[in-house]
């Protein structure tokens, strides 16, 4: 998914998920390696 439609759907999901009492948990692979 292309920027900034990425990081706004990302945020929007992170809201779902916090607004029904549980913590998001997002990466990123950054240079071959996973960042959380």
């Amino acid at each position: 998914m292309p920027y900034p439609q990425n990081l706004e759907t990302a945020l929007e999901v992170e809201k779902v998920v916090m607004d029904n009492g549980a913590v998001p948990a997002t990466i990123a692979i950054l240079n071959g390696v996973p960042c959380i």
